[in-house]
């Protein structure tokens, strides 16, 4: 199996595997393959976008308890969405989709967009 052979095969598998995971109220976070000549390993993780974010890592990089998962912020010149917390990533412990649907990891210093954007929500 070559390079463009297994991007084939893990776009089609993505791509049928999102509809059986949205049936269940999950959400593809990554899909991931390995491969060699004889073998083709895909690694599949997704997430429950619903599930409410754990209070104290909101509380830990500043952001007020009931912060939803789903809050979209402007951060830098893109717009991003906000997936969850990981603390054990301390330099970039705020996980987001940038509107372009790629994922990234956000420092600290993005809190404050996360938090004027659901100020902005209040006033509406």
């Amino acid at each position: 199996m070559n390079k463009t052979e297994a991007g084939v095969v893990r776009r089609e598998i993505q791509e049928a595997i999102k509809p059986i995971l949205e049936s269940h109220g999950l959400a593809l976070t990554s899909c991931n393959a390995r491969f060699d000549d004889t073998t083709f390993n895909l690694t599949v993780k997704s997430s429950d976008p619903t599930a409410p974010l754990d209070k104290w890592e909101l509380q830990v990089v500043g952001l007020p308890d009931k912060t939803p998962a789903g809050t979209v912020f402007r951060y830098g010149n893109r717009t991003y969405t906000l997936t969850g917390i990981n603390l054990r990533a301390r330099k970039f412990p705020i996980n987001a989709t940038r509107d372009d649907g790629k994922q990234f990891k956000l420092p600290e210093s993005a809190a404050t967009a996360i938090r004027e954007a659901l100020g902005k929500e209040d006033d509406d």
